[in-house]
């Protein structure tokens, strides 16, 4: 049938032996309109946007996964065909799963499954489930035996000796889905790729992204609809600073007087924090002051990868203080950054000091400029 029955439409006479009314299928491939797609005809499953992210949980009470609520969109067929089941879990659910394995480890998918008793099933009950792989040490995801009709959810790591499923590694593997003609959220490119046959003018919400910024499709290609620059700037609220030459001394940076678009500041580390993988504009803001002149002063900015210490390279800044003369210079440069690189700012010069506040001082900011390779 070309034409689906429409929603709520009154089945036809009592002696009619086929109704024309609504049938659950129809109804759930008219529905299917509500729902993002991945593609043409082929609703998007997945879990509506809200604030809790960790939707399977560990339990300290043993070998039992917690499931919370959510409200979800599922299709019962790959292509489409079947329409899309709209569905909720309304109450923290507990679903058991077997002992840890003697040795190795194992993969346990938690699944959400709606069967129906018309078309594949003799009943219509949904089920919360977990399917285990065999235990090895290189186990192997048990994908090929989810049941038919059921969504995944989460992949979970169970190792040997493990007491609880607190104990085991949780993966949230489930997507985004949000209603038509909304922006939907990803959280990295490859699940931007899975949208098959994106259109002109669909919207994603770019998780991966600083200020995570709404990206449109146009021109074959993903661009940011409004961009919103990571920004960040940390100047110095204390005094004076003393500095012993010849040693690189990391300035006493005690304050973040701006952050925008996911940028953080450590004040142990006394750097800003990058949000995201990218290419990031840095304004450095050496200031020296005090008695002591005649002599060479030296700035750089340093970047923290993981515990690896180094000079972001060309951000060197040599000058000379007069004696007595308060000094400032400012090096302007872009770079690639990784996500969580620490950004802060080293100097060498005897007996100096700078900055009272923000930017007045010594400063550092950080700006995002865009990605760092093609998104």
């Amino acid at each position: 049938m070309a034409l689906t029955r429409g929603i709520f439409i009154r089945k036809d006479g009592k002696s009619v032996t086929d109704p024309a009314g609504t049938d659950p299928r129809s109804a759930r491939k008219a529905m299917s309109g509500l729902v993002a797609g991945n593609a043409d005809g082929v609703p998007r499953s997945g879990i509506f946007p809200q604030k809790d992210v960790l939707i399977v949980i560990g339990s300290q009470a043993g070998m039992v996964y917690r499931v919370k609520p959510f409200e979800g969109a599922l299709i019962r067929d790959a292509a489409g065909s079947d329409g899309v089941v709209l569905y909720a879990n309304d109450a923290l659910t507990d679903v058991p799963t077997s002992p840890a394995p003697s040795t190795g480890s194992r993969w346990d998918l938690v699944y959400v499954q709606y069967p129906e008793s018309t078309s594949d099933s003799t009943s219509s009950k949904p089920v919360l489930g977990v399917v285990q792989g065999t235990a090895s040490g290189t186990p192997s995801k048990p994908s090929a035996a989810l049941p038919a009709n059921s969504y995944l959810l989460a992949e979970s790591l169970v190792s040997a000796g493990n007491s609880t499923t607190v104990d085991a590694s949780i993966n949230q593997v489930w997507r985004y889905t949000v209603p038509r003609g909304v922006p939907i959220p990803v959280r990295n490119q490859a699940e931007r790729d899975e949208l098959n046959a994106p259109y002109p003018g669909l919207r994603i919400v770019a998780l991966d992204r600083p200020g995570t910024p709404v990206m449109v499709f146009s021109g074959g290609k993903w661009q940011p609809e409004i961009p919103m620059p990571a920004f960040g700037h940390m100047g110095m609220t204390g005094g004076f600073q003393n500095v012993s030459s010849p040693d690189w001394t990391t300035l006493k940076i005690d304050a973040a007087q701006d952050l925008v678009g996911g940028v953080a500041f450590d004040a142990a580390a006394k750097a800003l924090v990058v949000p995201a993988a990218g290419r990031y504009q840095i304004v450095a803001r050496y200031y020296a002051t005090g008695t002591g002149g005649g002599n060479g002063a030296f700035g750089r900015v340093m970047y923290n990868r993981n515990g690896t210490v180094a000079e972001v390279e060309g951000s060197y800044a040599s000058f000379w203080k007069g004696n007595g003369n308060d000094f400032i210079n400012v090096s302007t440069l872009t770079r690639n950054f990784q996500t969580g690189d620490k950004i802060f700012m080293q100097m060498v010069y005897a007996s100096s000091s700078w900055g009272t506040t923000g930017y007045n001082g010594s400063w550092l900011e950080l700006l995002y400029i865009g990605p760092s390779t093609a998104y």
